[in-house]
């Protein structure tokens, strides 16, 4: 057998012509890239919106809920005279109700016993109670002495009010701030012409802020 004989000026290798793409191809390419990446933009500006969206609705609700739980609070009360050491028979049940985003106290009271409405002259907060004492001094008149505002004492053993800031002269506050970090040191005292709220005496009726309701 022979082999096969070149051609002078010939090669052993044959050229491989390589053909440039269509034009109108990569045009169609670089347009289907370009949606692409627009509607990847898009979707990530709406999930960006949706997110931001749902982070506002959340804030919104904790502060929503941040205002409630520091709205209205609602203490019950039950006063005696054993707490003031009066020795007095009466009973004073009820309501104490403060407000920390209004800044104002109410109180929805009723009283029984021998204990007349001629003779209230004062309903008050006083504390902190410093450990190992019983008594504190007042903290803020919300109605009668030493303030200016009278109980209202029109309906028959009904002792019903509402004091602010303006009623009471002061802020109010820190006051429901101190009062609600340490319920156990603050208590509520009625005042009468027998038991008075100064000269040693501390009121008829009183007690502890500790009964929630």
């Amino acid at each position: 057998m022979q082999a096969a004989s070149l051609r002078p000026g010939s090669s052993a290798t044959s050229s491989v012509t390589v053909k440039p793409p269509d034009a109108s191809v990569t045009a169609a390419a670089k347009a289907k890239h370009a949606r692409c990446l627009a509607g990847w933009n898009i979707t990530v500006q709406v999930l960006t919106i949706v997110a931001l969206v749902l982070t506002a609705i959340v804030m919104i609700f904790v502060t929503v809920q941040t205002v409630e739980s520091n709205a209205a609070r609602h203490r019950c009360i039950y006063a005696t005279g054993d707490y003031s050491d009066s020795n007095s028979t009466s009973v004073m049940t009820g309501k104490y109700i403060s407000n920390l985003n209004s800044r104002i106290i109410q109180w929805d009271l009723q009283y029984t016993g021998p204990l007349l409405a001629t003779s209230i002259t004062g309903l008050q907060v006083h504390g902190p109670v410093a450990p190992g004492l019983k008594y504190a001094p007042l903290v803020v008149a919300l109605c009668g002495s030493p303030g200016t505002t009278a109980c209202d004492t029109s309906q028959p053993n009904v002792l019903t009010g509402t004091a602010d800031e303006l009623t009471t002269g002061q802020g109010l506050k820190p006051v429901i701030q101190a009062m609600r970090a340490d319920p156990i040191r603050y208590y509520l005292v009625l005042c009468t012409a027998t038991f008075p709220c100064t000269g040693g005496f501390n009121g008829e009726l009183s007690t502890l802020f500790t009964n929630v309701c």
